[in-house]
Parts: C-alpha cells; sequence; structure tokens
C-alpha cells in the first residue's frame, strides 16, 4: 500500500476509527506515562535546594572577598609602584656590583657615610609614598629612581677613580 492508498483508507473510515474502544492494556500503559512517579518529584526538589545553597554560598564568598579588599590599608599595587620595585631591583644590583668592586679595592670607607645618607633619603621617600596624595605619588618615585641613579653615578665615578687590579673592561661597563 502506498502513502496516498493509506490516507485516503484513513479518511473513508475515520469515523469508525474514532469510535472504536481502545484496549485497557493501552489505556494503562497511557495514563502510566502521563502520571508522574513519586520518585521524580523529590528529586527536583532536592536540586532546587542544592541551587539555593550554592547560590546562598556565592554570595557569602563574594561579600568577604568584598569585605576583604575595602578593607583598611589594603590596596592593590598600581602600575607605577610595580614599575618602580622593576627599577629599583635594576638599580640595587648595580649597587651591589659596584660595591663589591669597592670592597675589593678597598675605598668603600670613602663613601659610607655617603651612601648611608643617600639610603636614609630613599628610605624617607619610600614612607612617604604612602601618605602622598595620588596626584603627587608619581612625582616622588620619580624622586626615588632619581636617587638611585645618583647613587650608581657616585659608585661608578668613584671606581673610575680608584686604581684596581683586579677590574676588567667588561666591570667598567
Amino acid at each position: 500500500m502506498s502513502t496516498d492508498d493509506l490516507k485516503s483508507f484513513v479518511d473513508r473510515h475515520r469515523e469508525a476509527f474514532d469510535e472504536a474502544p481502545l484496549p485497557d492494556h493501552v489505556w494503562g500503559r497511557i495514563q502510566k506515562e502521563l502520571q508522574p512517579t513519586d520518585r521524580r518529584q523529590p528529586v527536583r526538589q532536592l536540586r532546587r535546594w542544592h541551587y539555593a545553597a550554592a547560590a546562598t554560598i556565592l554570595i557569602a564568598i563574594g561579600i568577604g572577598i568584598g569585605l576583604w579588599f575595602a578593607r583598611p590599608g589594603f590596596s592593590v599595587p598600581d602600575a607605577a609602584l610595580v614599575e618602580l620595585r622593576e627599577t629599583e631591583a635594576y638599580y640595587q644590583s648595580r649597587v651591589d656590583r659596584s660595591l663589591r668592586q669597592l670592597r675589593e679595592a678597598g675605598a668603600l670607607p670613602v663613601v659610607a657615610k655617603d651612601l648611608q645618607e643617600m639610603n636614609d633619603y630613599i628610605a624617607t621617600l619610600k614612607s612617604e609614598l604612602d601618605q602622598v596624595p595620588d596626584a603627587h605619588r608619581q612625582e616622588v618615585i620619580r624622586s626615588i629612581i632619581l636617587n638611585y641613579q645618583l647613587k650608581v653615578d657616585l659608585l661608578e665615578r668613584i671606581l673610575q677613580q680608584t686604581p684596581s687590579q683586579n677590574r676588567t673592561s667588561h666591570d667598567q661597563i
């Protein structure tokens, strides 16, 4: 039978199909599928409870993190402070190398007092860095970097004037 024949057969006998009773076992299966089982309902309620608990925990964690960042004295390091730390590390390595060379040459006592004054001044600038308004912070950072540059220049000039047998041309650069 083709689909057209089947369609015409169904159309001709539609009233007979509508009036024919369904067997009881077919109705039983249909009713089973339509009625939810008792086992499925608690699972849905349990899932909703889990979502509510998870949302509550996330909100509590969010509030905790917000309070942690809002506490007094906490500040996220800005780019200028990160750059200052990197610049300090660079200049401190140059200062350490120059101090090592001066120690080897025996000329360290000559500059010890000047270096201590420069270190004290840099420490004062660093303590002011936390207290100055953001608008003036960049100026203080520039002053700290300038003092590191002056410190390196002073040590290199003294090294140039100090005769040393252990220095190579690479160390003078």
